[in-house]
């Protein structure tokens, strides 16, 4: 591989004991952006015989949990996929990472995770002890730097192209959004490409909004053209550069067609960059687009009845009330159904993911069930002060499930970090960052 730094996984490096990672080794050189990819070699050990096809997830991260890169693979590019190898064989695996033009220079950290391609779901890893390391591992931390010649502009991968001079020596490229309809409690993930026109001397800071017909702002995001470590005063002639910038659809905002518009003003004072065309100044704001948001109705009322009441804090703003299950014996390979009522105590969080466990005694997990709440229809970011949220979960269990007694395991989690909201019990103390429902042990045939 070259200059590399090797780094040898723990030994059990489990992935949902299905597979394990017995080492690996990574890349060390810095790698220039839009040239340089981050190589990893692997060896693989299966350890169960896979009856579904299973890929490998590379995501390349910043210290905000901000995607640079994300490459889904199967080993020796669909070669030799792990469900089609014999318990027991080792797959030894090289694969690389391009870095995308534009990617600030930094330090990133390389994550890898496994998930089932026909249903999304992702293989837990734990280690040696059995401890659960979320559904990622962190491979190792990777230097991007500058290019040392400036790439063309079509080494970008610009989903909308716009040229919009900016009044401080930075063109406006253009922007990637994912398209369609969003509801509140959304995040809208926008990449913004840039391109230095001469060497910028100060810093700039973009504004993204959307405005309602009115022209009047219903939410709005600010921050450097790229990064916080990375900002335009740094930029050299010619240089492209990407950001990735956040914003989030407020919870109860109406359905409307709002304008997504574009703004830059000046880090130091403040002051509004206008827009150069022919050298005079054509205002201070470019339209983007526009953005279907579909608003929804919030149940303010508490549910009837539950089954099982289970008291939980998750956070300062979420309460579990309990739940339901429709069953309490199933086979091995059956499946559970299991309904959650959340209480949002305040609006406004972060959009959260609910993960369902099934574990045996030793916390070894035997069925999975991870979503955002209502099948994705009803993320935590949209939820208003005091409303209720039923929320139901299929729950299979493998098929090589022994027969004894299991119980079921949920939270929540922030699936850009994947660290779980601290749990909380009725008189306010922590007890965790799992629920367990202790009241229903399952019993598999």
């Amino acid at each position: 591989m070259g200059s590399q730094e090797q780094r040898l996984a723990d030994v059990g490096t489990d992935f949902g004991g299905k597979l394990s990672l017995v080492s690996y080794a990574l890349s060390s050189q810095p790698l220039e952006a839009g040239w340089g990819a981050a190589t990893a070699d692997l060896r693989w050990a299966i350890e169960e015989q896979l009856a579904s096809r299973y890929q490998m997830v590379f995501r390349l991260l910043d210290e905000q949990g901000r995607a640079w890169a994300v490459e889904d693979r199967e080993p020796s590019g669909g070669l030799r996929p792990f469900h089609e190898q014999p318990v027991g064989a080792q797959i030894l695996d090289r694969q690389a990472v391009l870095v995308p033009a534009g990617t600030p220079p930094g330090s990133y950290s390389l994550k890898l995770g496994v998930y089932r391609l026909d249903t999304g779901e992702w293989l837990e890893v734990r280690d040696e002890a059995g401890s659960s390391r979320g559904v990622e591992m962190v491979l190792g931390q990777v230097q991007v730097r500058v290019p040392d010649t400036p790439l063309p502009e079509e080494a970008l991968a610009v989903q909308h192209k716009r040229i919009v001079d900016f009044a401080c020596g930075v063109r406006f490229l253009g922007f990637g959004v994912e398209s369609g309809s969003f509801r509140p409690g959304d995040a809208l993930e926008l990449s913004l490409f840039w391109k230095a026109m001469e060497e910028v001397r100060e810093d700039c800071i973009v504004s993204l909004r959307l405005e309602d017909k009115a022209g009047q702002t219903v939410t709005e995001v600010e921050g450097p053209l790229a990064t916080s470590w990375y900002p335009s005063s740094q930029w050299a002639r010619g240089q492209l550069t990407r950001g990735i910038h956040r914003l989030m659809i407020p919870a109860g905002v109406p359905s409307e067609r709002y304008n997504l518009v574009i703004s830059l003003h000046k880090a130091a004072d403040g002051r509004a960059v206008p827009i150069r065309r022919w050298l005079v100044n054509w205002g201070y704001d470019h339209v983007l687009g526009t953005v279907q948001v579909e608003s929804r109705v919030h149940q303010t009322d508490p549910p009837l009845s539950i089954t099982y009441p289970s008291p939980a804090r998750l956070g300062e703003g979420i309460e579990l009330l309990g739940y339901d299950l429709d069953k309490l014996e199933v086979e091995a390979g059956g499946s559970l159904r299991l309904t959650l009522y959340w209480h949002a105590l305040r609006g406004g969080e972060a959009s959260y993911s609910v993960f369902n466990h099934l574990i045996d005694e030793g916390e070894h997990i035997w069925g999975q069930k991870d979503g955002v709440p209502g099948n994705g229809a009803l993320p935590t970011s949209g939820w208003v002060d005091g409303e209720y949220v039923t929320d139901e979960y299929v729950i299979p269990v493998r098929e090589d499930t022994p027969p004894g007694e299991y119980v079921i395991e949920t939270g929540m989690y922030d699936p850009q970090t994947m660290r779980r909201l601290p749990v909380f019990d009725e008189q306010g103390d922590p007890v965790g960052d799992r629920i367990l429902l202790t009241e229903t042990p399952i019993r598999v045939r």
